[in-house]
């Protein structure tokens, strides 16, 4: 399906505009579709029913009446369906001014939602003014990879969620900023959360936080959220997650917080030790004696986070007005299996300019280089996996970094 302009359908949950459901084939029904450069607008329900192998892929989705894009595949009736890889991807994709009809954003609504699914790719979207988060995962979904994506001044909701989940989610290199104003809904918001849920690895990403009530950082929750519905009926609890190498930003007024928070203390009493240390960020704020830090309940300065265990390699500042430099690695790309020597591609740019550029092996420093091009010679390490990372500094003196997974033969 491409080239189409779809719009003022009345769908209605759990259907979509476009996409079909059946509680007893969720694996059938509209399996391997592709849907590639339509525009999708003003229908009352979701834009887009994600459904098994499909491929949402440069569409223009805005306007719809609840979300952009929502769905998934698990179902209590056929409980297998949760965990197979859906091999969803949504790709590249313009997903903005959803919710017109004001669903309950905590139900669902928004930009992107998809719950009870395993096995989704969301990389390279524009996701900004949803009424409702900008990506969220729930009921159970599991293995998520969520990678290079702008989220901006999504409202009523956060950024990116991942919530009551569990398999290994990866949220990297996104730029999340100012979302979570509450303007038809009050709720404490996020920039980036895992919450009930196990093994989030978080990296790369910027996060902005802009003035208002509930708006904060990123956030890794422990709460008391029940027994998975499906197999292995385990209790939701958060485990394994771990919040680093990120940059966090404070406007001028922020008041929000970040960091570990444990409300489930009767269930999850080992959270802090069950989860590793957030570390490695950086964080730049209004005020260097600020309470805007979370290490198990309490608000916290920086000082006090780090003599917790907290970011003990992080850094805090008063630099929070001189924006963020763009980095990415445009060779090889992504996924890709290379053999050594490899050159490891660079660029970056900063309206202050670059000071230098790192390149990290496994976050291992490899080399530094002072001015253009950004290039590396990758030519050690092991055969296997890796995660090549590229650290820009700005000459305002604000770091951030995009990061690859590289396949050495």
């Amino acid at each position: 399906m491409q080239y189409l302009t779809v719009e003022e359908f009345a769908s209605l949950y759990p259907w979509g505009t476009i996409g079909v459901w059946d509680g007893t084939t969720p694996q059938t029904k509209g399996a391997n579709w592709t849907v590639q450069n339509c525009e999708i607008l003003l229908n009352h329900g979701y834009g887009v029913r994600a459904g098994y192998g499909m491929h949402i892929l440069n569409n223009y989705i805005h306007d719809n009446g609840e979300n952009g894009v929502g769905g998934g595949l698990g179902t209590t009736s056929v409980p297998s369906t949760q965990s197979m890889n859906s091999g969803i991807v949504i790709q590249g994709n313009t997903i903005n001014h959803n919710d017109y009809a004001h669903f309950n954003v905590d139900f669902g609504a928004g930009g992107i939602k998809l719950g009870a699914t395993s096995g989704i790719t969301i990389r390279g979207n524009t996701i900004q003014n949803n009424e409702g988060e900008g990506v969220h995962f729930d009921d159970y979904s599991e293995n998520v990879f969520v990678d290079g994506n702008l989220i901006t001044d999504n409202t009523d909701a956060g950024g990116i969620s991942q919530e009551m989940g569990y398999g290994t989610t990866v949220f990297r290199n996104n730029i999340v900023l100012r979302n979570g104003a509450q303007v038809n809904a009050k709720y404490w918001n996020n920039q980036i959360e895992s919450s009930s849920t196990t093994n989030v690895k978080a990296y790369c990403n910027v996060m902005e936080i802009s003035p208002g009530r509930g708006i904060n950082g990123f956030d890794v929750l422990a709460a008391n959220r029940g027994y998975n519905r499906f197999p292995p009926y385990q209790y939701m609890a958060t485990t394994g997650n771990y919040f680093h190498h990120n940059t966090v930003i404070w406007d001028q007024g922020a008041t929000g917080g970040t960091g570990y928070f444990q409300t489930d203390p009767a269930n999850q009493p080992n959270f802090i030790a069950d989860n590793t240390p957030p570390d490695y960020n950086t964080y730049h704020l209004p005020s260097g004696t600020s309470y805007h830090f979370v290490y198990q309940k309490s608000q916290l300065t920086f000082a006090q986070y780090q003599s917790r265990g907290a970011d003990i390699h992080g850094t805090a500042d008063t630099n929070n007005l001189s924006g963020f430099p763009n980095v990415a690695i445009t060779s090889p790309a992504d996924q890709s299996s290379v053999t050594t020597p490899v050159t490891v591609k660079a660029t970056a740019s900063d309206k202050s300019g670059i000071n230098r550029v790192e390149f990290y092996v496994d976050w291992k420093l490899q080399t530094t280089v002072a001015g253009p091009p950004y290039n590396f010679n990758w030519s050690t390490g092991t055969t296997g996996t890796h995660i090549l990372t590229a650290m820009a500094y700005s000459n305002a003196g604000i770091r951030n970094c995009f990061a690859v997974t590289l396949h050495k033969q």
